[in-house]
């Protein structure tokens, strides 16, 4: 019996591949996504950390490191912020890549439905190509029989 071959294979290949690779991208995103949280908590604590400093410091000394600290203070704001503004732009990507993925994982899906009727229809037709050879194998022996019944009645 010959092997099933359907012309779209190569394209399933390819979709596949595309999908794994999208999948590959989506997971260094996410990776990104989760280090740049992680910088901009540090941050944020590193503020909240300086200023507590400062709260805890005697009025005469905070009053003297009031603006050196705030300076800082407000240094540790822009990083942060540039940080979160850095992290919507990966949010964004993530959603776009998340989109990109989910229409290959629907095309993979749909080739492979495709791949699967093919293969049933071809499946189908084998078995009635195989049940025609077996019937046609059944009526030659049923004529020689018979024909050799008519000879040994003669």
């Amino acid at each position: 019996m010959k092997r099933f071959h359907w012309p779209l294979q190569r394209l399933l290949d390819v979709t596949l591949q595309r999908e794994s690779a999208a999948r590959a991208a989506l997971e260094a995103l996410t990776q990104a996504i989760a280090a740049k949280r992680e910088t901009i908590a540090a941050g944020q604590a590193q503020m909240k950390a300086l200023l507590e400093n400062l709260a805890a410091e005697p009025f005469e000394r905070r009053v003297a490191q009031q603006d050196t600290v705030m300076k800082a203070a407000d240094r540790l704001d822009k990083q942060v912020r540039a940080l979160q503004a850095q992290l919507a732009t990966l949010l964004a990507e993530r959603k776009d890549r998340m989109a990109a993925l989910l229409a290959l994982r629907s095309r993979r899906q749909t080739l492979e439905k495709l791949r699967d009727e093919a293969h049933a229809k071809w499946r189908h037709q084998q078995d009635l190509l195989e049940q025609k050879q077996l019937d046609e194998a059944a009526s030659v022996a049923f004529a020689r029989k018979m024909t050799s019944v008519s000879d040994d009645n003669r």
